[in-house]
């Protein structure tokens, strides 16, 4: 592994996939070959869907993701107006799992027991050994339940008798749509699906946890957040409202920043002899990153970053107003979550809104603790780069008796 300073963050984010692939990094980080995850390699339809019709789109889907939520967080969370204790890791593992599936795959399989349980356990096992061979698994039980429904969704377009059961716009027909060639397979359609929900799951699941937990041991924020969402619900909330959360989009940032989804970024696998501008040879198959979390969090960049600060980006975006920088969504090289430049990640656009959804429901709705008048948000669990928060804690929750919800 060749792990590169920040100076060359700007080069290595600007090579092209034939001199240095990302894509075949998270192959390698993944076990593609034992988990089939390789089919990464041979097409990008699912980033297409992204890119092309999902985020364009976002809007479009704000109605379905609110109802959803809401949905989701009176089925999975405890609804007793006194304290009650329950795992966040495992109950917002659920919440994530439904709010994906409304969203990537629609009806009328979105709800179904089966693909829930699917999605969240390909994606619990793809990160985690020894576990990791039962994948394979999961694909193929997700093939034979999406495959036929795929088939005939197929059909339909081509035959132009497709209508939308439900009103609402979804990944399944977007897929279906965007599909060409060998694509055109209901059985790869349906492994495209998992893979949307191991990413979509995945980024906001840890970001989930992780925010809750760190504004659990800085409770002052509930406060400030909970003024923010009540202010725009006494405006009248709209799909707009999302765009003025500003607060909320800042502890997003700064969680982020201190709990990662990995501790490295810009992952590539050379596929040919490159030499960096300053005369650096990166060698045909060497592995090569840079150290992502070290950067954010590095003392000469960032005043007092041990500390967690929930308004530090808000405070820096009231200090230049107009400014497009110092968002949760943003990529750029002191900032990389997301990562940077042309391969940032497609959907940290549609993560943000699914985020910020579902801490405007709970926030208003619930109350939470750390149980035992505990104060410390619980460590952090490293597995070779990835991050993952504590999974096994449990917290305290409960309704809130008086409340204004946004939706």
């Amino acid at each position: 592994m060749v792990v590169l300073p920040p100076k060359h963050i700007t080069e290595l984010s600007s090579l092209s996939l034939d001199t240095a692939s990302g894509i075949k990094a998270l192959e390698a980080d993944l076990l593609g070959k034992w988990t089939g995850l390789d089919i990464i390699i041979h097409s990008r339809l699912h980033h297409q869907l992204v890119q092309r019709k999902l985020t364009p789109n976002l809007s479009l889907v704000i109605p379905a993701l609110e109802s959803e939520v809401a949905a989701s967080l009176d089925t999975c969370f405890p609804q007793s107006y006194e304290w009650t204790s329950f795992k966040p890791y495992y109950t917002l593992l659920e919440v994530s799992a439904r709010v994906s599936s409304r969203i990537l795959v629609g009806y009328p399989i979105r709800q179904n027991p089966e693909w829930i349980d699917i999605s969240k356990n390909f994606t619990e096992n793809s990160y985690l050994l020894p576990s990791v061979w039962r994948t394979k698994g999961y694909i193929k039980k997700a093939q034979q339940l999406l495959g036929p429904a795929f088939a005939k969704r197929l059909s339909d377009l081509d035959s132009g008798t497709y209508e939308p059961s439900s009103g609402e716009y979804d990944g399944f027909t977007w897929l279906a749509e965007l599909a060409e060639g060998a694509d055109r397979d209901p059985t790869r359609l349906a492994h495209y699906e998992i893979l949307l929900a191991l990413a979509s799951i995945h980024t906001t699941l840890l970001r989930e946890v992780n925010v809750l937990y760190d504004i659990m041991a800085e409770p002052q924020y509930f406060d400030r957040l909970r003024a923010e969402i009540n202010e725009e619900v006494a405006r009248g909330w709209q799909k707009s409202s999302y765009q003025n959360l500003n607060k909320l989009d800042s502890v997003l940032q700064e969680s982020q920043r201190m709990s990662p989804p990995q501790s490295i970024g810009l992952r590539r696998i050379m596929q040919k002899d490159y030499t960096l501008a300053d005369g650096t040879l990166l060698p045909k198959g060497s592995y090569v990153c840079v150290a992502s979390y070290a950067i954010e969090n590095d003392p000469s960049r960032i005043r007092n970053p041990e500390e967690f600060d929930g308004l530090r980006n808000y405070k820096k975006r009231e200090a230049r107003p107009g400014t497009n920088r110092h968002l949760f969504t943003i990529a750029e090289p002191s900032v990389l979550g997301f990562g940077n430049g042309k391969t940032a990640c497609p959907g940290r656009f549609f993560a943000s809104l699914a985020l910020k959804a579902v801490f405007a429901k709970m926030l208003s709705e619930y109350e939470f603790a750390y149980k035992d008048g505990k104060t410390e948000k619980p460590k952090n669990l490293f597995v070779h780069e990835f991050v993952f928060p504590n999974r096994s804690n449990e917290i305290l929750v409960r309704k809130r008796r008086e409340c204004n919800s946004p939706f």
